[in-house]
């Protein structure tokens, strides 16, 4: 690559010299040569990003192997990486170990399909991968699998039998935040490892890129296994300390603003503070690993509904704090856009609780673009209302 590279700048040298000496030359004969020396520069150029595209496909070593080896287990798991054979749709026989998966696709299971050539697909799909167990004294006893992330239910089989599952498949739903699932092969020494993935219809919130496997499965000993599992919750919650201590502040916050407001029930501030910090402590527990035993719908709808009840109450807060609650035109627009706000996100969680009745398929995504839609409509509306007042008190500040 790198002589091609200099002999491109080597031949735009020498020509660079020849243009000079023939420019005062006959305009046919300077046309001919250029022409002819664009077209050697084109055949060059073409060559060389040729060299770089060969260079950048996958070796014939890559490809998926017919059996994945697991040596003697250690003290350490053993990741399930490479190709698997992957297929969209759904069918039982799948699963069985003496199907001839050999026209499947193959990806990675380390990440999502959406990123490996299937963006946007939502429904079933099949990864299958054939493993053999070395000889050793503990492998038929004390051997598991952990599938540490998978969008969004799914269920796993070992040669045809189904040994583990998350969540469920429709038409009664359910897919968790936290997929993760230990399962035991059992007695066998080689088979088929079978995943079967349903992957959720598309919200328009929450995360839509992430359709099957996420990380590679891991293989050892059940009690490595269970260390693992045991340290990604310990990791988790380290990382989301944060949100334990805004969670008492917030707390407290919403006391501080019911109680006054008991007391003089003109003060309605106090009450819409109250709301605003309670919407914040239920969108912060809904983020923190405590709640990662709940379904993502109950999750997705409480935050929601918390955004609604959030921006809700910081509308009417401004219009107590800059002194506009008794312009009645204005009034009258804030109590229209938050009922109206209050109603689109009840049934928006709603649906997200129930699920979407199946003759509505078509609609959803009419129903998503309006929410996008008025969602940020909504908050223009807070800025314009913040905006009122700020030249007017600017001088203050």
């Amino acid at each position: 690559m790198a002589t091609v590279n200099q002999y491109l700048c080597s031949e735009v040298s020498k020509q660079a010299a020849v243009d000079i000496a023939l420019v005062d030359g006959g305009e046919a004969e300077y046309s001919s040569l250029m022409l002819s020396r664009y077209c050697r520069l084109f055949v060059l150029t073409a060559f060389a990003v040729a060299i770089v595209f060969v260079s950048a496909m996958p070796a014939r070593g890559e490809r998926r192997s017919d059996v994945f080896v697991v040596g003697e287990i250690g003290r350490s798991a053993v990741a399930l990486d490479g190709l698997w054979a992957f297929h969209l749709g759904d069918n039982a026989a799948w699963a069985v170990p003496d199907f001839d998966d050999s026209q499947w696709d193959e990806i990675a299971a380390d990440r999502p399909w959406d990123q490996q050539g299937h963006w946007g697909y939502d429904g079933f799909a099949w990864y299958r991968r054939s493993i053999q167990f070395a000889a050793g004294p503990d492998v038929a006893q004390d051997v598991a699998v952990l599938i540490p992330d998978v969008g969004d239910a799914y269920e796993v089989y070992w040669n045809g039998v189904l040994i583990g599952r998350d969540g469920a498949f429709p038409p009664h739903a359910v897919w968790y935040a936290d997929s993760s699932v230990v399962v035991s092969p059992g007695p066998a020494r080689s088979g088929v490892l079978a995943i079967r993935v349903w992957r959720a219809p598309f919200l328009s919130i929450g995360l839509n890129d992430l359709g099957g496997l996420r990380a590679a499965p891991l293989v050892g000993h059940a009690r490595e296994i269970a260390a693992l599992r045991t340290a990604g919750y310990n990791a988790g919650f380290r990382f989301d300390v944060s949100y334990f201590i805004l969670c008492p502040l917030y707390l407290l916050a919403a006391l501080l603003g019911f109680l006054p407001w008991l007391g003089d029930r003109s003060k309605s501030a106090y009450l819409w503070m109250s709301c605003f910090s309670i919407a914040m402590l239920a969108m912060l527990f809904a983020s923190t690993p405590i709640a990662l035993s709940a379904t993502v719908p109950l999750l997705l709808a409480i935050n929601r509904v918390g955004i609604g009840v959030r921006d809700i109450a910081l509308l009417y807060m401004l219009l107590w704090l800059l002194d506009l609650r008794e312009i009645r035109g204005l009034r009258r627009i804030t109590d229209a856009v938050a009922s109206l706000m209050l109603v689109v996100v009840s049934l928006y969680a709603f649906l997200l609780l129930v699920g979407w009745p199946s003759s509505w398929r078509g609609r959803r995504r009419w129903w998503r673009a309006f929410c996008r839609f008025f969602m940020p409509f909504l908050e223009c509306c807070r800025w314009r209302l913040s905006g009122l007042r700020w030249p007017a008190t600017s001088g203050l500040i």
